[in-house]
Protein backbone atom coordinates (compact mmCIF):
# COMPACT_ATOMS: atom_id res chain seq x y z
CA UNK A 1 0.00 0.00 0.00
CA UNK A 2 1.47 3.33 -1.02
CA UNK A 3 0.67 6.34 1.09
CA UNK A 4 1.03 9.88 -0.12
CA UNK A 5 3.11 12.08 2.17
CA UNK A 6 1.33 15.19 0.94
CA UNK A 7 -0.89 16.96 3.48
CA UNK A 8 -4.44 15.63 3.55
CA UNK A 9 -7.47 15.68 5.78
CA UNK A 10 -7.76 12.51 7.80
CA UNK A 11 -11.18 11.73 6.44
CA UNK A 12 -9.75 11.55 2.93
CA UNK A 13 -6.66 9.58 3.91
CA UNK A 14 -5.90 6.78 1.41
CA UNK A 15 -5.74 4.14 4.13
CA UNK A 16 -7.34 0.78 3.25
CA UNK A 17 -9.90 1.14 6.05
CA UNK A 18 -11.51 4.46 5.08
CA UNK A 19 -14.63 5.86 6.70
CA UNK A 20 -17.54 6.79 4.42
CA UNK A 21 -16.77 9.63 2.02
CA UNK A 22 -17.85 13.00 3.45
CA UNK A 23 -20.72 14.89 1.92
CA UNK A 24 -20.16 18.07 3.91
CA UNK A 25 -17.94 20.93 2.85
CA UNK A 26 -14.59 21.76 4.43
CA UNK A 27 -16.19 24.45 6.59
CA UNK A 28 -17.50 21.74 8.97
CA UNK A 29 -14.01 20.54 9.80
CA UNK A 30 -11.02 22.00 11.63
CA UNK A 31 -8.00 22.81 9.52
CA UNK A 32 -6.10 19.59 10.02
CA UNK A 33 -3.24 17.96 8.18
CA UNK A 34 -2.16 14.35 8.18
CA UNK A 35 1.18 13.12 6.92
CA UNK A 36 1.10 9.27 6.84
CA UNK A 37 4.56 7.82 7.39
CA UNK A 38 4.28 4.05 7.35
CA UNK A 39 1.92 1.20 8.05
CA UNK A 40 2.42 -1.42 10.72
CA UNK A 41 0.54 -4.52 11.86
CA UNK A 42 -1.93 -4.30 8.97
CA UNK A 43 -4.54 -7.04 8.65
CA UNK A 44 -6.43 -6.65 5.40
CA UNK A 45 -8.57 -9.73 6.08
CA UNK A 46 -9.99 -8.02 9.14
CA UNK A 47 -9.72 -4.62 7.43
CA UNK A 48 -7.78 -3.07 10.29
CA UNK A 49 -4.81 -0.79 10.03
CA UNK A 50 -2.45 1.35 12.05
CA UNK A 51 0.50 3.59 11.40
CA UNK A 52 2.53 6.62 12.40
CA UNK A 53 1.50 10.03 11.16
CA UNK A 54 2.33 13.69 11.56
CA UNK A 55 -0.96 15.19 12.71
CA UNK A 56 -1.66 18.90 13.14
CA UNK A 57 -4.73 20.92 14.01
CA UNK A 58 -5.25 24.63 13.47
CA UNK A 59 -8.28 26.27 15.03
CA UNK A 60 -9.16 29.26 17.19
CA UNK A 61 -7.77 29.16 20.73
CA UNK A 62 -7.30 31.90 23.30
CA UNK A 63 -3.57 32.69 23.56
CA UNK A 64 -3.66 32.64 27.35
CA UNK A 65 -5.32 29.22 27.28
CA UNK A 66 -2.57 27.82 25.07
CA UNK A 67 0.06 29.44 27.30
CA UNK A 68 -1.39 27.86 30.45
CA UNK A 69 -1.35 24.34 28.97
CA UNK A 70 2.15 24.69 27.50
CA UNK A 71 3.53 26.17 30.72
CA UNK A 72 1.99 23.40 32.84
CA UNK A 73 3.59 20.77 30.61
CA UNK A 74 7.00 22.46 30.69
CA UNK A 75 6.88 22.71 34.50
CA UNK A 76 5.82 19.08 34.92
CA UNK A 77 8.07 16.13 35.69
CA UNK A 78 7.56 14.80 32.14
CA UNK A 79 11.00 14.57 30.55
CA UNK A 80 10.79 12.17 27.60
CA UNK A 81 11.33 14.10 24.36
CA UNK A 82 9.57 13.36 21.08
CA UNK A 83 11.71 11.13 18.86
CA UNK A 84 11.83 12.68 15.39
CA UNK A 85 14.95 10.86 14.22
CA UNK A 86 13.52 8.30 11.79
CA UNK A 87 14.89 8.64 8.26
CA UNK A 88 11.43 8.86 6.70
CA UNK A 89 10.30 11.55 9.13
CA UNK A 90 13.48 13.52 8.52
CA UNK A 91 12.84 13.42 4.78
CA UNK A 92 9.33 14.72 5.39
CA UNK A 93 10.70 17.56 7.53
CA UNK A 94 13.27 18.35 4.86
CA UNK A 95 10.48 18.75 2.30
CA UNK A 96 8.78 21.25 4.61
CA UNK A 97 11.78 23.14 5.96
CA UNK A 98 14.63 22.68 3.52
CA UNK A 99 18.02 21.22 4.46
CA UNK A 100 19.46 24.30 6.17
CA UNK A 101 16.49 24.99 8.44
CA UNK A 102 16.15 21.28 9.26
CA UNK A 103 19.78 21.11 10.40
CA UNK A 104 19.15 24.11 12.65
CA UNK A 105 15.94 22.58 14.01
CA UNK A 106 17.64 19.26 14.82
CA UNK A 107 20.59 21.01 16.44
CA UNK A 108 18.41 23.24 18.63
CA UNK A 109 16.17 20.29 19.54
CA UNK A 110 19.16 18.24 20.75
CA UNK A 111 20.22 21.16 22.94
CA UNK A 112 16.72 21.68 24.32
CA UNK A 113 16.36 25.15 22.83
CA UNK A 114 13.03 26.82 22.08
CA UNK A 115 13.61 27.25 18.34
CA UNK A 116 10.57 26.23 16.29
CA UNK A 117 10.24 26.88 12.54
CA UNK A 118 7.11 28.74 11.48
CA UNK A 119 6.17 25.81 9.26
CA UNK A 120 5.75 23.57 12.33
CA UNK A 121 3.65 25.98 14.40
CA UNK A 122 0.09 24.76 14.92
CA UNK A 123 -2.65 24.94 17.54
CA UNK A 124 -1.69 21.33 18.26
CA UNK A 125 1.05 19.42 16.46
CA UNK A 126 1.63 15.70 17.08
CA UNK A 127 4.62 14.41 15.10
CA UNK A 128 5.25 10.66 14.86
CA UNK A 129 1.85 9.92 16.39
CA UNK A 130 0.60 6.35 16.21
CA UNK A 131 -3.05 6.02 15.15
CA UNK A 132 -5.04 2.79 14.93
CA UNK A 133 -8.50 2.23 13.51
CA UNK A 134 -10.87 1.01 16.23
CA UNK A 135 -13.85 -0.86 14.80
CA UNK A 136 -15.93 -0.61 17.97
CA UNK A 137 -15.67 3.16 18.31
CA UNK A 138 -15.42 3.75 14.54
CA UNK A 139 -12.50 6.08 15.07
CA UNK A 140 -8.73 6.44 14.86
CA UNK A 141 -7.24 6.30 18.37
CA UNK A 142 -3.69 6.95 19.56
CA UNK A 143 -1.84 5.04 22.29
CA UNK A 144 -2.17 6.51 25.79
CA UNK A 145 1.03 8.49 25.45
CA UNK A 146 1.12 11.13 22.73
CA UNK A 147 3.92 13.04 21.03
CA UNK A 148 3.23 16.76 21.46
CA UNK A 149 5.56 19.16 19.67
CA UNK A 150 3.90 22.52 20.32
CA UNK A 151 0.70 24.31 21.27
CA UNK A 152 -0.02 27.52 19.36
CA UNK A 153 3.67 27.74 18.50
CA UNK A 154 4.75 27.29 22.14
CA UNK A 155 7.29 24.51 22.08
CA UNK A 156 6.55 21.53 24.33
CA UNK A 157 8.49 18.61 22.80
CA UNK A 158 7.29 16.01 25.31
CA UNK A 159 5.75 12.56 25.32
CA UNK A 160 2.58 13.26 27.27
CA UNK A 161 0.07 10.93 28.96
CA UNK A 162 -3.15 11.35 26.99
CA UNK A 163 -5.17 10.26 23.98
CA UNK A 164 -5.99 11.71 20.58
CA UNK A 165 -9.07 10.46 18.75
CA UNK A 166 -10.41 11.33 15.31
CA UNK A 167 -13.97 10.19 14.59
CA UNK A 168 -14.89 10.62 10.92
CA UNK A 169 -18.47 11.73 10.29
CA UNK A 170 -20.23 12.53 7.05
CA UNK A 171 -21.22 15.94 8.45
CA UNK A 172 -17.82 16.82 9.91
CA UNK A 173 -15.08 15.01 11.80
CA UNK A 174 -15.01 14.98 15.59
CA UNK A 175 -11.67 15.56 17.31
CA UNK A 176 -10.97 14.62 20.94
CA UNK A 177 -7.73 15.47 22.72
CA UNK A 178 -7.10 14.48 26.35
CA UNK A 179 -3.92 15.53 28.14
CA UNK A 180 -3.18 14.37 31.68
CA UNK A 181 -0.17 15.91 33.36
CA UNK A 182 -0.86 14.28 36.74
CA UNK A 183 -3.79 12.27 38.08
CA UNK A 184 -5.45 15.50 39.24
CA UNK A 185 -4.34 17.86 36.44
CA UNK A 186 -5.87 17.38 33.01
CA UNK A 187 -7.21 19.15 29.92
CA UNK A 188 -9.90 17.88 27.55
CA UNK A 189 -10.73 19.35 24.15
CA UNK A 190 -13.57 18.32 21.87
CA UNK A 191 -14.09 19.78 18.41
CA UNK A 192 -16.88 19.22 15.91
CA UNK A 193 -18.55 21.32 13.24
CA UNK A 194 -17.05 24.65 14.20
CA UNK A 195 -17.47 24.34 17.96
CA UNK A 196 -14.61 23.54 20.32
CA UNK A 197 -15.40 22.78 23.96
CA UNK A 198 -12.56 22.68 26.45
CA UNK A 199 -12.44 21.89 30.16
CA UNK A 200 -9.74 21.34 32.75
CA UNK A 201 -9.18 20.42 36.37
CA UNK A 202 -7.81 23.98 36.71
CA UNK A 203 -10.61 26.29 37.88
CA UNK A 204 -8.74 29.43 36.83
CA UNK A 205 -8.36 27.94 33.35
CA UNK A 206 -12.08 27.12 33.14
CA UNK A 207 -12.98 30.63 34.28
CA UNK A 208 -10.81 32.10 31.53
CA UNK A 209 -12.75 30.08 28.93
CA UNK A 210 -16.14 30.89 30.43
CA UNK A 211 -15.50 34.64 30.63
CA UNK A 212 -13.77 35.13 27.27
CA UNK A 213 -15.34 38.05 25.41
CA UNK A 214 -17.28 37.18 22.29
CA UNK A 215 -14.72 38.89 20.04
CA UNK A 216 -12.13 36.32 21.21
CA UNK A 217 -14.26 33.18 21.46
CA UNK A 218 -16.12 33.63 18.16
CA UNK A 219 -14.80 34.03 14.67
CA UNK A 220 -16.95 34.71 11.66
CA UNK A 221 -15.68 32.63 8.79
CA UNK A 222 -15.99 32.65 5.04
CA UNK A 223 -18.03 30.40 2.77
CA UNK A 224 -14.95 28.18 2.66
CA UNK A 225 -14.03 28.04 6.35
CA UNK A 226 -17.32 28.64 8.12
CA UNK A 227 -17.65 30.28 11.55
CA UNK A 228 -15.95 29.02 14.68
CA UNK A 229 -16.37 29.37 18.42
CA UNK A 230 -15.04 27.85 21.60
CA UNK A 231 -16.82 27.35 24.90
CA UNK A 232 -16.45 25.69 28.29
CA UNK A 233 -16.91 21.93 28.09
CA UNK A 234 -18.43 19.56 30.62
CA UNK A 235 -17.10 16.66 32.66
CA UNK A 236 -19.83 14.28 31.50
CA UNK A 237 -18.66 14.60 27.91
CA UNK A 238 -15.05 14.03 28.97
CA UNK A 239 -15.89 10.95 31.02
CA UNK A 240 -17.89 9.46 28.16
CA UNK A 241 -14.86 9.85 25.93
CA UNK A 242 -12.46 8.35 28.49
CA UNK A 243 -14.75 5.36 28.95
CA UNK A 244 -14.95 4.83 25.21
CA UNK A 245 -11.15 4.78 24.73
CA UNK A 246 -10.57 2.69 27.85
CA UNK A 247 -8.65 5.27 29.88
CA UNK A 248 -7.86 4.10 33.40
Amino acid sequence: VALSRQPARLISSPWPRPPPEPSASARDRPESKLYPEHLEESDFTEQTIGGKVDLSFDFLMHRKVAKIIAKALKKSSLEEKVDESSALHQRLLEEQLGKRKLRKYNRKKRKGRRFLPDELEHTFYFPQLRLDWNEKSASFISPKKVSLSNINGRKVDRMVPGVVEVRPHALGDEINIYIQITSDKYYFINYRRGVMSIISSDKEFNNLIATSPRRLSNRKGTSETGSFRYELGNLKQMQKFLNRVGWE
